[in-house]
């Protein structure tokens, strides 16, 4: 837009990766989505300036700051915005990785694993509004280190 006075960068960089790019080019091949699943199995957070990341009134916790970027790719492969999301989370397994005391009655602030189910907007609503639903799973470990697999994504369409 000519009066913007600055360029505006979304950090969703993942969208850029090559690999992402020759997922997209290969989705018409397997007909109308149904299910997206992206699994990230990573070693724990790595230490940062004042610890930023590990802190959920500075970074939002570990689903918003981590998985931003995986929440910008359920949108861009399945062309939907979501219309739910539901989430089970582990909190306080790497306690003694992080150095947190369990003990006391906050909020250990690090999410070390999740799973969360994502429902995308059907096409037109209306009684087959199941039948043009797409699913999501988001899985997030963040305590397996050496993992064969960093990052999957695994993209399910009716021809398959």
């Amino acid at each position: 837009q000519a009066h913007l006075k600055a360029n505006i960068w979304i950090a969703m960089e993942y969208r850029f990766m090559p690999a992402i790019n020759k997922l997209v080019q290969l989705l018409p091949h397997i007909g109308p989505i149904k299910k997206v699943a992206i699994r990230e199995n990573r070693y724990p957070f790595l230490t940062k300036i004042e610890e930023w990341n590990k802190d959920v009134d500075k970074s939002g916790d570990t689903l918003v700051e981590k998985c931003c970027h995986f929440f910008d790719l359920f949108r861009l492969i399945t062309a939907k915005e979501m219309a739910s999301c539901v989430s089970k989370v582990h909190r306080g397994l790497l306690s003694d990785h992080y150095g947190y005391d369990v003990t006391d009655d906050k909020v250990i602030p690090i999410i070390d694993s999740a799973y969360v189910l994502l429902d995308f907007e059907p096409d037109a609503p209306g009684k087959n509004a199941s039948q043009q639903s797409v699913l999501g799973c988001l899985e997030l470990c963040m305590f397996a280190e050496g993992s064969r697999h960093q990052e999957e994504i695994i993209v399910t369409g009716m021809r398959g």
